[in-house]
Parts: structure tokens; sequence; C-alpha cells
């Protein structure tokens, strides 16, 4: 490419910068996207729905891999699977993994402290699975935030609260989420 070539094209380059500042362009007038509706069909609209469940009464399904004292006198385990029910919205069957870091051993009264793990619950229609993470609470058992995702990419994102401290049942209400209404 000879010398006036060079120039040529880099002076083409700055006028299609002016005219695209200026909100005109070789192509026509800019089209405001903001100004275009949302094209939606019945068929692809996300719902919402209230839903409630209730997994348990939990029972254990083998020993943590390891629960230890930690230094600070607080008593942690980890891989903690539990087995039980659900029923409500979603019937099956629960099977949760957890892990804590708690103030003292797990049924002493008053332990406190961080949990979180996986859940899987298996329904007929096909397997929910997830995390969760929240705190044992002493006296008021153990509380927690839960997202679960299923069959036809929906997803459950609900709260859950244990009946009574040592009940091991979790009753949760939230939200479920259909991408494709």
């Amino acid at each position: 490419m000879d010398r006036h070539g060079s120039k040529a094209g880099l002076a083409t380059i700055a006028a299609m910068l002016v005219i695209v500042a200026c909100g005109e362009s070789p192509m026509g007038p800019r089209i405001d996207a903001d100004a275009l509706p949302l094209l939606t069909t019945a068929a692809s609209a996300a719902t919402t729905t209230a839903v409630d469940l209730t997994m348990g009464p939990l029972a254990p399904a083998g020993a943590p891999s390891s629960n230890f004292p930690g230094s600070s006198g607080r008593f942690h385990f980890r891989d903690f699977p539990l087995l039980g029910p659900v029923t409500g919205d979603v019937v099956g069957a629960a099977k949760l993994v957890i892990n804590a870091n708690l103030s003292a051993f797990i049924f002493a009264p008053g332990a406190a402290g961080p949990a979180w793990g996986t859940v899987e619950i298996t329904t007929a229609g096909g397997v929910w699975s997830g995390r969760f993470s929240g705190e044992f609470v002493g006296q008021q058992g153990f509380t927690n935030n839960l997202v679960l995702h299923g069959p036809a990419q929906q997803q459950i994102h609900a709260t859950c609260y244990e009946t009574t401290p040592i009940s091991e049942i979790l009753e949760c209400s939230g939200e479920l989420l259909r991408p494709h209404g």
C-alpha cells in the first residue's frame, strides 16, 4: 500500500468515528435499544410461585468424615450425612451433607455457630440439588438459606427453620422459579 492509500484509510476511519459520534451512520440513524419492545411469549415468560416444604425428621446416615474440638474450644465437624423425607410442595427423599463450627458439641445446650453444606432431594419428577448455609442458634435450633436447582432449569430459593432445637425437622418457605413458565 502506498503512502496516499494509508492516509486515505486513516481519513475514512476518522470520518466514520465523527459520523457515529454525531448520531448518524452510513447505515442510517442509530436505533435506541431502550425504545425497542421486549419480545416475549406466554410460553417463554418466567414465573415465580410460593413454595413450602418440610425436610425431616432427618437422621444420621453415617459418621462425619471428621469431627474435632478446635483450639478455641469450638467443636468442628465435616461431611455429616443426614437422610429424611420431604413433604409439602416438593415430595421425596432428602440427603443433606452438613459441615459446622460450633461453640460446643452439637447436642449440648446452647451450641451455636455457622453451618453449610449440600442438599439433594430425589422426587418422582427428578432430582433437586443445591447448597445451604446458615447458623445453629443455641436454643432456637438451626436456620438457613437454601438454593436448589431442579428439573427443567427450575430453582427454589427458600429460608428454613428447625421446628425445635432437637427436632431435626426443617420447615422451608420461599419461591419456585420457572424460567420458561
